[in-house]
């Protein structure tokens, strides 16, 4: 309401942000991970149990990798989501940042042409950013795509701010 721009809502693209990571591109599944094999009366079945990894480590990414320490996978899982978190907090400031912009300018009496072209960008920039933050992985998926949608974020943020100056 602030800026009067007319927003888009990503619901949990998950599937999307996974098809863009290396584990897509390694043939890993969803159920890989999600739901690791487990040891049922003597059998070794799939659990159904759908969680997060980090809860069985050695049964989700110790299965393949094996070469690596349970707390090394962890870390390098919780060092990616640290990273994504911090540039989705960044992007998330600068969309704030740009409605804000465009309240002001709104109440500046700027011209409905710069108002709509700022309005346009920072539909695109919430786009970006909601994307990943609606997400569940919190980056881990597919990182590089994740902190690329986050540049493109802030980058269409601030093109919303400069869409209101002469």
């Amino acid at each position: 309401p602030d800026s009067g721009a007319a927003l888009l809502k990503a619901q949990h693209p998950d599937f999307e942000e996974y098809s863009a990571g290396v584990h897509a591109s390694a043939g890993v599944s969803c159920a890989d991970c999600h739901m690791p094999k487990a040891m049922d009366g003597g059998s070794l079945k799939t659990s159904h149990f759908i969680t997060s990894p980090l809860k069985d480590v050695p049964g989700t990414c110790g299965s393949c990798h094996r070469d690596r320490a349970p707390e090394w996978l962890a870390s390098r899982v919780k060092d990616t989501q640290d990273r994504v978190f911090g540039a989705q907090r960044d992007a998330g400031a600068a969309v704030a940042d740009a409605h804000a912009a465009i309240a002001a300018a709104t109440a500046r009496g700027a011209s409905e042409k710069r108002l709509q072209a700022a309005r346009s960008l920072v539909r695109e920039a919430q786009w970006y950013w909601d994307f990943v933050a609606s997400a569940n992985s919190m980056g881990f998926h597919a990182p590089t795509a994740a902190l690329g949608d986050l540049a493109k974020a802030t980058a269409a943020a601030y093109r919303a701010k400069l869409a209101l100056y002469e």
